[in-house]
């Protein structure tokens, strides 16, 4: 059986503030607990955008521990991207001991992605089945443009998974 949650970076009031004086980019702090004996397990978790100016692309490339037996997936756009492109993929970080993945997404006519918060894209990931412990999920990149193609001040909030195996408990 895995029970799995997943907790936001950020809550909801210190989004508004950030998005109050900047465009931020944030990964959450995931957390999975699976009973023993452990199974691999799947999910997702959420890159969120915070943002005052109108965003129109965006490329965000994030690093994490190759050997914790976390693997990323896949990544999708959230409502907030509806009628933009997406590419997506693993890359080379030049380090045997890192795992990357970036994404970026655009439109090919005007659209934006208004001034607001929220999530922005959602992460799927797979964990074998030992993977245990917490490592940082740490952005390396974080572009982002406004129609007129150019590139708008960022700041990034790394986030963390976790993987904890519980002991299973006995029933009476």
């Amino acid at each position: 059986m895995t029970l799995a949650s997943v907790s936001s970076a950020f809550a909801a009031a210190d989004y508004a503030a950030l998005a109050q004086t900047t465009n931020t980019v944030s990964i959450d702090n995931v957390v999975v607990e699976v009973i023993a004996p452990p199974a691999a397990s799947s999910g997702t978790f959420s890159i969120a955008l915070a943002n005052v100016d109108a965003v129109a692309s965006g490329q965000i490339r994030f690093t994490y521990d190759a050997a914790f037996g976390l693997q990323i997936t896949d990544a999708q756009l959230t409502s907030r991207g509806t009628g933009f492109s997406l590419n997506k993929s693993p890359y080379a970080t030049g380090n045997p001991a890192l795992l990357g993945y970036q994404v970026l997404f655009f439109n090919l006519s005007s659209l934006t992605i208004a001034p607001g918060t929220g999530a922005i894209l959602t992460i799927s990931y797979t964990t074998t089945a030992n993977a245990s412990g917490s490592i940082p999920l740490t952005f390396t990149q974080a572009i982002l443009s406004n129609a007129a193609a150019q590139a708008l001040p960022v700041t990034t909030v790394n986030g963390s998974f976790t993987r904890t195996i519980l002991q299973p408990t006995a029933t009476p």
